[in-house]
């Protein structure tokens, strides 16, 4: 009898550890992200990291984190294509926006209308602080330069921008109000819309089209209207 009651234990301890080992945890954000790994560090109400099979290790808000389960392996790195999936979602997780300090450097161009009738170039950089994935608030300084009335103008201005997704990909609105200075002189307003491409954790791209009011009233030309765009590296 008690040989029968020790191959049964034997029987259930094996089967609890096979049980065990065709389980993960699997990490579910509110963007549709999904992580599969081992949780290595919860603190409650604040962030969660998690291990994936290949040694990655991320990070993520509590606030982000729609729920946490354990789920059949089912072979999810069995075939190259699942392999391929999974280095997707990894991409998609690791960078997405993180909060922090961040810079942004931009170049650009575009026509005016009305006074301002030629081509411009413009060249901006902006620093400021990312508060959550959605709002950046900064200051930076502009070089525009207009080819038809031969006027530079040196915007000083404030920059906000929403990221309307917390994803590595996603639309951006923004808008920068100063004053600009040198040849002319004024009130600058410049709201945009646009596109990010997370590349790295801390790097991206922006491309956004701007439409630009210049009060140049010193120099007795108007209002002056710009229509443009601009390719951007965020840092």
């Amino acid at each position: 009898m008690k040989r029968y009651l020790f191959v049964l234990c034997a029987y259930l301890i094996c089967f609890i550890n096979v049980q065990a080992q065709s389980l993960t945890e699997v990490v579910y954000l509110k963007n549709d992200s999904i992580i599969r790994g081992s949780i290595i560090e919860v603190v409650p109400d604040k962030s969660i990291k998690i291990r994936t099979s290949d040694d990655h290790v991320f990070a993520y808000p509590m606030s982000d984190v729609l729920k946490i389960v354990k789920e059949p392996v089912d072979n999810v790195y069995s075939n190259s294509s699942a392999k391929l999936n999974t280095l997707r979602t990894e991409f998609k997780n690791n960078y997405i926006i993180q909060a922090g300090y961040k810079g942004f450097a931009e170049f650009g161009g575009g026509f005016g209308v009305g006074y301002w009738a030629g081509g411009f170039v413009s060249l901006t950089a902006s620093y400021g602080y990312q508060f959550n994935p959605h709002i950046y608030i900064g200051a930076g300084i502009g070089f525009n330069y207009d080819f038809y009335n031969s006027l530079t103008f040196l915007p000083i201005f404030a920059d906000c921008r929403w990221n309307v997704f917390n994803k590595h990909k996603t639309p951006v609105l923004g808008v920068r109000i100063g004053y600009s200075v040198y040849d002319g002189q004024g009130v600058f307003f410049n709201p945009s819309i646009g596109y990010r491409w997370g590349l790295t954790e801390s790097v991206a791209l922006n491309v956004t089209f701007n439409y630009g009011l210049q009060d140049d009233s010193v120099y007795c030309w108007g209002i002056l209207h710009t229509l443009g765009f601009k390719l951007g590296v965020e840092f």
